[in-house]
């Protein structure tokens, strides 16, 4: 594992998950909504973004969490385990009000550099996955590529598990 992609729906515990195994591994976590985003929720340019994740990407080591789907093909190209965090809606909605609640004005770890969105738009795009987004990304992991491990998580007792393993084997 040098090279993780973890995508999945929003508020399912994406960059969570990857900060906790970058302390584990040892290997540079990066965050897409942290990098994407600029100061008062301003998009990096399309040439910078895309030089940005080519020198990434190149790297013989990272973890990197977000789906940003244009550039998704790229990162399962490279990544030698790809991590679903695959949670059902109500899960990810009921994250989403938590985190809002513990971080009304400032943001949490490894998101944008602006206040987190929380509106109807917001709302619909959790609920929505897994009928807008998720079948692309499910026929994306199913092509195969030789030597590269894709990880399933539907439940946060699977999270936590794939953690605890990862924690061993790096101790071992």
């Amino acid at each position: 594992m040098r090279r993780v992609t973890i995508i999945g729906p929003a508020a399912a515990g994406k960059s969570t998950l990857a900060r906790r195994l970058g302390d584990v591994t040892g290997i540079e976590t990066f965050h897409l909504d942290e990098l994407y985003w600029g100061p008062n929720c301003t998009p990096m340019p399309v040439d910078e973004w895309d030089a940005l994740l080519g020198e990434i990407v190149a790297r013989p080591e990272w973890i990197i969490d977000g789906n940003f789907t244009a550039s998704l093909p790229a990162r399962l190209e490279r990544a030698d385990t790809i991590v679903f965090v695959d949670l059902p809606r109500t899960v990810c909605l009921a994250a989403a009000v938590k985190r809002r609640l513990l971080f009304p004005l400032r943001r949490p770890p490894g998101m944008a550099r602006c206040r987190p969105m929380f509106n109807l738009t917001f709302v619909r795009w959790i609920w929505l996955f897994q009928e807008d987004h998720r079948p692309h990304y499910l026929d994306l992991l199913r092509r195969p590529v030789p030597g590269r491990k894709v990880i399933m998580l539907r439940r946060r007792r699977d999270v936590r598990r794939f953690v605890a393993e990862v924690t061993a084997r790096a101790r071992r």
